[in-house]
């Protein structure tokens, strides 16, 4: 009896959090679910495909300037974090584990005697391919690209270009092989 109520009570909020995310972001595909709760403000700059599954604790963080698009068929584990100030793309069929950080800008820190807070952004856009297995930890780092088909070691930082079919890992990461 206590699996059944847990079950329905687990189908009404993953409904009802689908429904908000539908409100909230510029698309919802069909068939895609926000099993938890999520941090987003009200944005219409977040583009969701179809048949994606997003995990409890995802946050969205998207300035003025900035857009994030999920393909289709996406997963996001538990507690991911994707911050656009320009932009960040993610192709069909990727997966992120949990705990990933995908942030496509940072502060300068130049100035001397100036708060690193309050120095300029410097953003350049990123893009995830299709096929891409990103692991737990993870982070990506702004003006990456993820070729189709990658694998990014857990606890890595992408700092460059990682290209297509390549298993990469460490901080920063480095291709350590192709898969085959």
């Amino acid at each position: 009896m206590i699996k059944l109520i847990y079950k329905l009570l687990r189908f009404l909020l993953t409904g009802y959090y689908t429904f908000m995310a539908g409100r909230l972001l510029q698309s919802v595909g069909r068939n895609t679910v926000f099993e938890g709760m999520f941090d987003v403000p009200l944005c219409h700059r977040v583009v969701v495909g179809d048949e994606c599954l997003l995990a409890p604790g995802v946050s969205f963080v998207v300035t003025d300037t900035g857009s994030i698009t999920l393909g289709n068929r996406i997963y996001i584990g538990r507690n991911c974090v994707l911050s656009s100030d320009i932009s960040i793309s993610i192709g069909d069929d990727t997966m992120l584990a949990e705990f990933v950080s995908i942030i496509d800008a940072n502060h300068s820190f130049e100035k001397n005697g100036f708060p690193i807070r309050d120095q300029d952004l410097n953003a350049l856009p990123i893009k995830i391919g299709s096929d891409v297995w990103i692991g737990r930890g993870c982070a990506i780092l702004r003006g990456t690209t993820v070729g189709d088909g990658a694998v990014i070691g857990a606890n890595s930082v992408v700092t460059r270009d990682i290209p297509a079919y390549a298993v990469a890992c460490g901080a920063p990461a480095r291709v350590i092989k192709y898969r085959t």
